[in-house]
Formats: structure tokens, sequence, C-alpha cells
């Protein structure tokens, strides 16, 4: 592994050690959604829910497509759910 590959590796552990990141992930298994959608879902507060979002984005477990006034996230590396289970 290159010292980038390990710097990645890292970084998306360090992502999945919040539980509420998790808890976004499941709820995206099912199906892309937004934030309002993902934050009544999960009992999480707005802010809470995009703040996560983009740490998990910024590792590449999640993107977002722009649906009129509304970001709509979804999984965007399922390899993930491997290594929940």
């Amino acid at each position: 592994l290159t010292p980038a590959m390990v710097d990645g590796i890292a970084r998306r552990f360090a992502a999945l050690a919040e539980p509420a990141r998790i808890r976004l992930l499941a709820e995206l298994r099912h199906a892309p959604a937004n934030v309002t959608t993902l934050a009544r879902r999960t009992g999480l507060a707005q802010p809470s829910v995009t703040k996560h979002l983009g740490v998990l984005r910024d590792v590449g477990l999640v993107d977002s497509e722009r649906q009129g006034t509304q970001n709509v996230y979804r999984v965007c590396d399922a390899s993930v759910f491997s290594l929940c289970q």
C-alpha cells in the first residue's frame, strides 16, 4: 500500500467511527434522501446531518446531486456495507 492509500483508508475508518454517520449510511442504503428526510428518519438535527454528510462525502462514501433547491445524497461506495457486516 502506498502512503496515500494508507491515509485514505485511515480517513474512511475515522469517518465510520461516529455512530451517527453509520446511521446515515444505513438510511441511504435503502434510497437516496435529502437532509430534511435524513434528519426526520434518524432523529438528528439538520445541521448535524449536514456536517456528517460532509465528512462522508469528503472520504468518498456518499455524493450528492442538486434537485431543485435541495441536495439529494446517495451512497457512492457500497463496499462500506461489507465492512459494517
